[in-house]
């Protein structure tokens, strides 16, 4: 039996990941019932408004999922220094692209700082316009969307009503103080789409993508065997810095901003310099995120070199014999080649028992034909 909804109900809902409760402000009533079947947000909360909740002439909803991405991300103060807030939106959607997996290009997101500590919240820019459209098409107004409470923390029934009773009472951006919320209406081109960062920018934000791709390939090591992790602690004790070695990435970053200047000094066509450079980045990012995932539970990433502005050098670990084969078909299949990379199969090659390097070279015309795409691609999501 449908619940009805009060003229002009203040609904908060709440995604869980097998249980949906709405808190009506206005009637002061808590109700909860199974998640529907679907596969994405917006199917859910159109069964829900099919199956659950009557509503009367129109209501207000602020949502709060569970299925949306969220993460802490770190910046110091020298990594925010002169960054504009469209491009600090930029830099953090770059940050958690390799564990959210949506691309900046098609993100819409939300951040709350406390010093250097951001805590992010994101959405893809097509899940988004759906939800707004399956409320709008229910006579609801999609206000504000959060991320759930605490999945893991079990709560009653009084404290859930209690949780939910005060984000009804607090203003949109007195929440925003400590939480990050997607405010709907502020949601412009401004901080969806293509983000163009500055070239300091980006080369800060360059390296931290690969150091975060380390990170999570290391900790695919530290799910291996107990007994194979001893035995290879004189290995481990060699890996401790692995990350430096990526500094070679900023000098070609540095070179590449010089073509770029002479390029417009000798006045090139910039709006075609703008597109190269940004598929540079497209493809930059895309080998960082396809490494990471390529690396399965058999492999983690030792370091990453980049010898000249075109080529990179992939130095990997692993305890597995068939490690080497196994990579050269995840990147394969992972689609590596088509996003502007190609693999230099002559000087790739194991080092020694356990370590094997992987060379890469940069291939311009794939990679602005992977862009134009992915921007084809976001602009047919709107």
């Amino acid at each position: 039996m449908k619940i009805i909804c009060k003229k002009n109900e203040q609904i908060i809902l709440e995604l869980g990941s097998t249980v949906v409760t709405a808190y009506l402000a206005k009637e002061g009533k808590l109700v909860q019932f199974a998640r529907p079947a679907a596969n994405t947000q917006a199917e859910v909360l159109a069964a829900i408004f099919a199956n659950e909740l009557s509503i009367q002439k129109k209501a207000e909803l602020v949502l709060l999922s569970a299925d949306c991405f969220t993460q802490m991300v770190a910046l110091t103060a020298a990594q925010q220094q002169g960054l504009s807030p469209q491009e600090l939106r930029g830099v953090l959607a770059y940050e958690v692209e390799p564990f959210s997996g949506i691309v900046p290009q098609s993100a819409v997101l939300a951040y709350a700082s406390s010093g250097a500590e951001f805590s992010v919240l994101e959405i893809e820019a097509s899940e988004f316009n759906n939800l707004v459209q399956v409320a709008r098409t229910n006579s609801v107004e999609l206000k504000a969307i959060l991320h759930a409470g605490n999945q893991f923390i079990e709560e009653s029934e009084e404290q859930k009503e209690a949780r939910l009773k005060k984000i009804a009472a607090t203003g949109l951006e007195q929440l925003a103080k400590s939480e990050p919320v997607i405010v709907v209406k502020d949601i412009t081109s401004a901080n969806t789409g293509f983000l163009e960062l500055s070239p300091e920018a980006f080369k800060r934000l360059l390296l931290r993508v690969a150091v975060a791709v380390a990170i999570l390939c290391g900790l695919h090591y530290l799910l291996m065997d107990k007994v194979v992790i001893e035995e290879k602690q004189s290995e481990v004790a060699k890996l401790e810095e692995p990350v430096a070695k990526i500094n070679n990435a900023r000098n070609s970053l540095s070179k590449l901003n010089r073509e770029i200047k002479k390029l417009k000094e000798n006045g090139a066509d910039t709006g075609d310099n703008s597109t190269k450079l940004a598929a540079r980045h497209f493809a930059w990012n895309a080998m960082f995120t396809i490494v990471g995932y390529s690396c399965g539970d058999f492999a983690f990433v030792k370091g990453i070199e980049s010898p000249a502005s075109n080529d990179v050098c992939i130095k990997l670990f692993s305890v597995h014999k068939d490690a080497e084969l196994r990579f050269y078909e995840m990147l394969t299949k992972n689609k590596l080649c088509m996003n502007g990379w190609e693999i230099i199969t002559q000087k790739s090659r194991a080092m020694s028992q356990n370590e094997f390097h992987v060379y890469l070279s940069y291939n311009e015309a794939n990679a602005v034909n992977a862009y134009l795409a992915s921007q084809a691609k976001s602009k047919e999501g709107k």
